[in-house]
């Protein structure tokens, strides 16, 4: 069998998956010479050392440690250090990981564009989970003190809360080239930050600088978006024009049935003015549209980001708990158990885990 398809069927094993098709032939000829591929065909999805990859590949420790070092600096496999151990190896999944991973330096491609064409196609074409990846999170100044926020859905407590920061390249923008918000806006916090700047992926960044960027995407009308578990890794600044996973809740009659919110919106007409602040590139979804002397609300479409509501001037939106908010995993390996069962590929991960 083709190299490359035996990588695409391992890579199959780990949610949202590779199912076969001529994009994902494409991206991996593109990201792996014929040599790295048939290394990464004895990776896991856990941590192995040089040593026992050596073992199976029949390779020498120091050219198979040159081959994954340079490997994990493109981001296409996971090289982690811990403290006093040698680096452990593995592969990652597609989505989080290596799609995002490829994308944010460009000088480490060798056909960024091409790259970027194929993977905004690839989530077009295959990219589907039944339990979301991630969640949405309102603006924090839309959502009332009194309603009793966790830590896990404020965004600002969460950067006020990090010991590492970094900031890194849109992926989705990267790839999709739709409009003109900021590429370099997406943030990581705790060790997935660090990991990224050690491998010379990201920026580290300090709290006043995360703060600001969170704020100008909140001025710009980007939606925020955490990893959905409770342990926060990552927050994208979402448009609807480039985010795989803001188009495909869009293209729903009612978005509003598959958002993972906890908040939604609320409008009182008798307040609402008329002022079409509310509708001018403000609701990813389109929720909002003129209607006669002030505006329309339609509740099934809206996914609970809250940019609405910093725009009225007389509070006529305002942001209320939903009535069933989703329940949400602790941590990811909770959150990948739960894939794993829906998309039958437990066992196959675990047989590969178990190799």
């Amino acid at each position: 069998m083709d190299v490359y398809e035996v990588l695409r069927e391992r890579l199959d094993a780990c949610p949202p998956g590779a199912p076969p098709s001529e994009t994902m032939n494409k991206i991996l000829r593109l990201l792996f010479n014929p040599e790295e591929a048939e290394i990464c065909c004895h990776l896991k999805f856990t941590l192995q050392s040089v040593s026992e990859l050596a073992a199976k590949t029949g390779w020498k420790e120091s050219r198979l440690e040159k081959v994954l070092e340079g490997l994990a600096d493109r981001g296409v496999i996971r090289g982690l250090t811990r403290k006093n151990q040698p680096t452990k190896y593995s592969l990652l999944p597609i989505v989080p990981g290596f799609m995002e991973f490829t994308l944010m330096r460009r000088d480490r491609v060798a056909d960024y564009d091409e790259l970027a064409r194929l993977w905004h196609r690839w989530t077009q074409e295959a990219y589907a989970v039944p339990t979301p990846l991630f969640r949405i999170v309102p603006v924090q100044e839309a959502i009332p003190v009194s309603t009793g926020l966790l830590p896990y859905q404020q965004v600002y407590e969460v950067i006020n809360q990090a010991d590492y920061i970094s900031v890194t390249t849109c992926a989705c923008r990267a790839s999709a080239r739709n409009c003109d918000h900021p590429l370099d806006n997406c943030i990581n916090v705790g060790s997935i930050a660090k990991y990224l700047v050690d491998r010379g992926l990201a920026r580290r960044i300090d709290r006043d600088e995360a703060l600001r960027i969170l704020q100008q995407a909140e001025e710009t009308g980007l939606v925020h978006s955490f990893n959905n578990f409770e342990q926060t890794m990552s927050i994208c600044n979402c448009c609807s024009c480039c985010c795989s996973n803001l188009q495909s809740v869009k293209d729903l009659a009612r978005p509003n049935t598959v958002a993972n919110s906890s908040y939604e919106v609320s409008f009182d007409d008798t307040l609402c003015i008329g002022c079409l602040l509310c509708t001018e590139n403000r609701c990813p979804m389109e929720a909002i549209s003129p209607y006669e002397d002030i505006v329309a609300v339609d509740q099934q479409r809206c996914i609970g980001c809250g940019l609405c509501t910093t725009v009225c001037p007389r509070e006529a939106l305002t942001m209320k708990p939903r009535e069933s908010a989703p329940d949400i995993p602790k941590n990811s390996r909770e959150l990948m158990n739960i894939l794993l069962e829906q998309t039958g590929r437990t066992e196959r991960f675990r047989k590969i885990n178990s190799e």
